[in-house]
C-alpha cells in the first residue's frame, strides 16, 4: 500500500515531463523525453479545454390537470396475437386484432394503423382487426396505432413479439 503514494508520485511527474528536440547524425529530427547532448528544450502550448455553456433552465410549466377530453382513449392493447406466441404454419397470415375503450371516433377521423416490425401495414383503417399476409417465418413484433385525421398518433399498444413457424 505504502507504494501507491510513490506511483503516484511518480506518474504525476511524467505529467508535466519537458520535451527535448534534437538532431541525430543522419539529420533526423528526434523528439525524446529525455535530455541528450544538443537536445533543446521544446515549448509545448497548453492543451486545449472544453467548458460546456451551461444549459438554461427549462421553464417549469404550471401544474395542470389532465383533462378528460372527449377524444382520449383510456385502454388500447393487442388482443392478438400475443406477446411470446408462436405461429405455426399459416401460410405466412397473420391475424391481428386490437381492444379499444371508449370506442374508435370514426366521426373525428380517428383511425387505426397496424404496424409489422415498425412498419405500416396498408392504409389506416377504421376496423379493430386486420390481417398480415406473407410474413416471413421468423421474429416479428407486431403493434398498433390510433391516429388522428392528420396522422398524428394519438395512441399506440405495447408491441409483441411473434415467431412465425411453417
Amino acid at each position: 500500500m505504502k507504494y501507491c503514494g510513490y506511483l503516484l508520485v511518480l506518474l504525476a511527474a511524467t505529467a508535466n515531463a519537458e520535451v527535448y528536440k534534437s538532431i541525430n547524425a543522419d539529420g533526423d529530427v528526434i523528439y525524446s523525453d529525455v535530455p541528450t547532448q544538443g537536445a533543446k528544450p521544446v515549448e509545448m502550448p497548453e492543451l486545449p479545454t472544453y467548458t460546456p455553456v451551461p444549459l438554461p433552465a427549462a421553464p417549469v410549466a404550471p401544474a395542470t390537470k389532465v383533462k378528460a377530453a372527449e377524444d382520449a382513449y383510456s385502454k388500447f392493447s393487442l388482443a392478438g396475437p400475443k406477446n411470446e406466441e408462436t405461429i405455426l404454419y399459416t401460410a405466412g397470415n397473420v391475424n391481428v386484432s386490437v381492444t379499444l375503450e371508449p370506442a374508435l371516433q370514426v366521426e373525428k377521423g380517428h383511425r387505426i394503423e397496424y404496424f409489422l416490425d415498425d412498419q405500416p401495414q396498408g392504409k389506416p383503417v377504421a376496423s379493430l382487426s386486420t390481417s398480415f399476409l406473407n410474413v416471413d417465418r421468423g421474429t416479428h413484433t407486431v403493434s398498433a396505432a390510433v391516429i388522428d385525421e392528420s396522422g398524428k398518433v394519438i395512441i399506440k399498444t405495447k408491441p409483441a413479439t411473434i415467431y412465425i413457424r411453417r
